[in-house]
């Protein structure tokens, strides 16, 4: 069994990306959004998928919680909010706030504050050293 990746670009749900430079970044894409840059490599892949690993903020002793989206989706439809205007709310993608929403994505500080200021809620818990 493979897990379907998402286009950066587009959000499609696809079995393989290519890596392209768009903009000075490198970033994953289907083959419809590959004329949008420049082609890092050619070859087709499938990314290795990773166990979601806590972020541990070592200057506060917080880390994110384990029910990060399900917090963010919950609040979200709380506010009555499509993940669409949501995300141009807090000036994001959807693609992101949906892969924040599945956990598939955990969010780096910036984005987790974005999201804990807009939605009043709490991503982070303190942790015992």
């Amino acid at each position: 069994m493979f897990e379907l990746s998402e286009c950066t670009l587009c959000g499609k749900n696809v079995d393989a990306l290519n890596r392209v430079e768009l903009e000075g970044t490198i970033v994953e894409v289907c083959d419809s959004c590959v004329k949008f840059g420049r082609a890092v490599e050619t070859k087709l892949y499938k990314p290795m998928t990773k166990k979601l690993q806590l972020t541990k903020l070592a200057e506060n002793n917080t880390e994110l919680a384990v029910d990060y989206g399900t917090r963010v989706k919950k609040a979200r439809e709380a506010r009555t909010l499509t993940r669409a205007e949501f995300a141009q709310a807090i000036n994001e993608r959807e693609s992101v706030i949906k892969r924040v929403e599945g956990q598939t994505m955990a969010p780096d500080d910036m984005l987790a504050r974005k999201i804990e200021r807009f939605l009043e809620i709490r991503l982070k818990e303190k942790y015992k050293v």
